[in-house]
This record gives C-alpha cells, structure tokens and sequence, in this order.
C-alpha cells in the first residue's frame, strides 16, 4: 500500500514539474520578447561574436572582425526555432504524463496551443520598442514547437517499442 501512495506521489511531484518547467520556458520566451530591439541585437550581436570566436578558434585562426549580417539574421531565426523546439518537447513530455498514447484530438490540441504561444509572442513584440512582430517569425517558431513536440513523442515510442521487445511483449 505505501509503495502505490509514493508511486502516485512521484507521479504528482513529475507533473507538477513538467508543468513548471513548460510555465517557466514560456517566461523565458516571453522575457526575450520583452527586450527592446536595442538589447535583442545586442544579445544576438554577443552571441554571433562568441560563435565567431569559437569557429575561429576550431580553425586555428583569429577571428575575422565583424560578423556577416546574413549569418547573423540566420542565427537569430535558429534561435527563435531553437527556444520553440525546447517548448515543443517539454509541452510533449508534460502530455506523455497525462496520456501514454496521446489522441490525434490531443495532440492538435497541443499544437494549436504551440501556434497560438506564438502568435502571442509575435503580437506581443508589437508593443516593444524597436521590435516587431513577424508573421515567418510564427512559421520559424511554430515549425521549432512542433518538430521537438512530434521528435520527443516518437522517441518515447521508438523506446517503449525497444523495452517491450527486451520483455518479448512484442515478436520482431
């Protein structure tokens, strides 16, 4: 009997995470968008600096000086699909807890909400000075949810797949 009242324990406290951890790195992209055009370049100018610097060093070589603006537009979009991706996949692991095998329903559902995020994020940026919202911004973001949502799930299923066939659950 205590060993299902901790396993149901457990069970809450890992929910009750994963609901944090989602609220939490939809703070984080919200405190992102909340930056003025001014600080956003400037934390993407610092960024593009240290993958220079990095590549630079890979190579053996001094850094080149100013970062191409191309290269840097690139990684500003690779980081709005990154921080999307990472939603993606906690907002999928916070599924798998309510649902072994989530529903085609549940599963719109919870990319619906991914658009919608944002949607709201890109609206939001409306508001803040030197920033705009951008509808390729939603795609970049939207395509970054979904990918981590849908990666994430088929991993858990590749594995349960793998445990069921270590346990002859499954013939090959």
């Amino acid at each position: 009997m205590l060993q299902k009242e901790t396993a149901a324990q457990n069970f809450r406290i890992k929910k009750l995470v994963s609901w944090m951890a989602v609220i939490a790195w939809c703070g984080l992209i919200f405190a992102f968008s909340a930056q003025t055009g001014d600080e956003s370049s400037a934390v993407s100018g610092g960024l593009c600096s240290w993958i220079s610097k990095g590549i630079a060093q890979l190579l053996g070589q001094e850094p080149a000086g100013a970062f191409p603006r191309g290269l840097e537009v690139v990684i500003r979009k690779l980081a709005h699909g990154g921080v999307y991706f990472v939603l993606g996949l906690l907002a999928a692991n916070l599924l798998r807890l309510y649902r072994t095998r989530p529903s085609r329903a549940q599963w719109l559902v919870s990319l619906l909400a991914g658009l919608l995020y944002a949607v709201s994020d890109e609206v939001h940026q409306l508001f803040v000075s030197g920033r705009a919202g951008r509808v390729t911004d939603v795609l970049i973001d939207f395509i970054g949810y979904a990918a981590g949502f849908a990666i994430l799930l088929w991993m858990r299923r590749v594995l349960a797949r793998r445990a069921d066939r270590r346990q002859g659950l499954i013939d090959c």
